[in-house]
Parts: structure tokens; C-alpha cells; sequence
């Protein structure tokens, strides 16, 4: 049985197959987009959903778009990931230090 983490992935990955022969590829992007923000917004945690969506929001960036909103918001998501890791690396390495003492 697939875990509700799985199933958010295969739902997402689904848009882009979605009714593929009357449905335009980037209505069909912009809906997997969108599913990776639900799935990110129900596991915040889960890293991969994390930079899955920061490449969907890159995906879908108009080249017409001079603001950059799109791919901004994609760097805040890695920022999120990268922040995540660094704080997830000091706490190893503390633990790793503390071991080491005893």
C-alpha cells in the first residue's frame, strides 16, 4: 500500500498526463505545480517535495515575466531546503561532538 507522502507524488505526477490529448501542456504544468504546493503544504517537512515544487515553479515561469516571481519563489523554496539541511548538519555534528566526549 502506497503511503499518503506516495500518493501525493503519483496525484501530482498525474497532471502532467492528465487528459493529455484536449489538454494544453502548460495547463497540464501548471496543475502539477500546483499539486506540489498541496503536497509540500501537507508534508513541509519533505525536502523532495520541496525542491520537486521549486522546479515545477520554474517550469511554469513566463519568459515574458521580467518580476521573476516565479523562479524568486522557486529560490525561496531551495533556500527552505538548504536552511533545513545546514540546521539538520549542525545538529549531527553536535551530536557527533557530544559522543565523542563521553
Amino acid at each position: 500500500n502506497a503511503s499518503d507522502r506516495e500518493r501525493g507524488y503519483i496525484s501530482a505526477v498525474g497532471k502532467l498526463y492528465e487528459d493529455f490529448k484536449h489538454v494544453d501542456q502548460r495547463t497540464r504544468v501548471v496543475g502539477y505545480e500546483r499539486a506540489m504546493n498541496a503536497l509540500v503544504e501537507a508534508q513541509p517537512a519533505d525536502t523532495e517535495a520541496i525542491i520537486f515544487h521549486a522546479l515545477s515553479l520554474v517550469a511554469i515561469a513566463s519568459p515574458t515575466d521580467k518580476s521573476y516571481a516565479s523562479q524568486l519563489k522557486a529560490e525561496t523554496r531551495r533556500e527552505c531546503v538548504a536552511g533545513a539541511r545546514a540546521a539538520s548538519q549542525r545538529r549531527c555534528a553536535g551530536a557527533h561532538a557530544r559522543g565523542r566526549r563521553a
